[in-house]
């Protein structure tokens, strides 16, 4: 995974939609984070979104929705 989290700060673009940028940033994150065994809670995992703040554990597709409604 790219250490380059530029991604992460241009949520929205100049359009206010949806940059496709973080887009492909949270899909990389996503495949690594479902890739590490620490960040997994049995078939769930963390979520980084602004609202859980990796406290609450989900599976991956709610986990990305999240991270596309709410930022990281």
């Amino acid at each position: 995974m790219n250490n380059n989290r530029f991604w992460m700060y241009e949520r929205i673009d100049v359009r206010g939609f949806l940059n496709s940028l973080f887009i492909s940033g949270v899909e990389e994150f996503m495949n690594y984070a479902i890739s590490q065994p620490t960040s997994m809670g049995g078939t769930s995992i963390q979520c980084p979104c602004s609202k859980c703040k990796n406290r609450k554990y989900w599976n991956g597709d709610m986990v990305k929705l999240h991270l596309l409604r709410m930022d990281f």
